[in-house]
């Protein structure tokens, strides 16, 4: 963003300590760590004085985000709100600590007092537009030269006949691999599979070799360009449908057709039989496997198809350009 003559000071509600903790931590410690990160908020009120612009991405703090919004106008500066999930629903289970603050109440009035809206789908696009706000779309991004590089670096044909199969994502979306779960047992009966889940977990699939791979940073995307098809399956559910398909994305930086379903931003990322499979049903998931699986040349030519599109309208550039250009907007 420096080079587009813009530069971003990031005010965490979390220390990247803190963060990495939350997970595990117990009910005091969380709240001993929002309770910290509130009055670090407070604190941040006079460096909010001096920036032409405030950013807030999905919330400003568990608690609180309109408020936030609330001060930055009354602060007379610019505030931009952005969000790459419906974080406006209430999901119950999966986000117990935050909806129990309620934080998903605080995103209409977030949207509602910003000057401009940064979407990552068309879902959030609707829901902002609905409330009458400047919206501009943007893709899912990464970055497509640091993912070409670590590629070219590990790119071996593999000697055995197992088909790998990759799957990137938390502990909470690891859920929707039980959509999958039937398909990858007859696939495994039918020859041998491995399933690497960097980032999340899922019940053992007989008769393949399941990988349980730490999130890291550092390792994610040569750990992804080690397997031959990337997996995004999705429920169809307002939550899902306002994802921005970031693993897709990531997915195509590293060369893989992908086979996903046929949800939200799955519809644009995708083009079906071009950079990969839209599937809806058990049995159509299992045919687009079995043909990748069968087929090394289509998942060769699927996989420079999507490395193609990723280049071209998801790479970080695109992103920071659509950016700058609505900071300079409202600023």
């Amino acid at each position: 963003m420096h080079g587009l003559g813009i530069d971003i000071v990031p005010l965490p509600f979390y220390s990247e300590d803190a963060y990495a903790r939350l997970a595990d931590a117990g009910a005091a410690e969380k709240a001993l760590r929002v309770l910290h990160g509130i009055l670090k908020r407070v604190e941040q009120c006079n460096e909010l004085r001096r920036a032409d612009i405030v950013w807030i991405h999905r919330f400003a703090a568990p608690i609180g985000t309109g408020l936030v919004a609330s001060c930055i106008k009354a602060l007379k500066r610019p505030l931009i709100y952005s969000y790459d999930a419906a974080v406006y629903i209430k999901r119950g289970k999966p986000n117990r600590f935050r909806d129990w603050f309620g934080s998903w109440r605080d995103i209409d009035g977030a949207v509602a007092k910003s000057d401009a809206v940064l979407a990552w789908n068309r879902e959030l696009q609707a829901h902002a537009l609905h409330r009458e706000k400047e919206v501009c779309l943007l893709p899912a991004a990464v970055d497509t030269a640091r993912y070409a590089e670590i590629r070219q670096s590990i790119i071996a044909s593999h000697d055995d006949l197992t088909f790998r199969l990759g799957w990137i994502g938390t502990p909470a979306t690891a859920r929707y691999l039980d959509l999958v779960h039937s398909v990858l047992s007859t696939l495994a009966r039918e020859g041998p599979v491995e399933i690497r889940l960097i980032g999340g977990d899922m019940a053992e699939v007989p008769g393949a070799t399941v990988r349980r791979i730490r999130w890291q940073q550092e390792t994610e995307v040569q750990e992804l360009c080690e397997v031959d098809v990337g997996i995004a399956p999705l429920p169809d559910d307002p939550w899902t449908r306002g994802k921005s398909g970031l693993k897709v994305v990531q997915y195509m930086g590293c060369g893989l057709p992908v086979v996903a379903s046929a949800v939200g931003a799955h519809l644009d990322l995708i083009q079906d039989g071009v950079q990969g499979f839209l599937v809806d049903s058990q049995e159509e998931w299992l045919d687009a496997l079995r043909t990748l699986r069968d087929n090394r040349l289509l998942r060769s030519r699927m996989g420079v198809s999507g490395f193609e599109t990723a280049q071209t309208k998801h790479d970080f550039s695109v992103v920071a350009r659509a950016v700058a250009d609505v900071c300079k907007q409202v600023g």
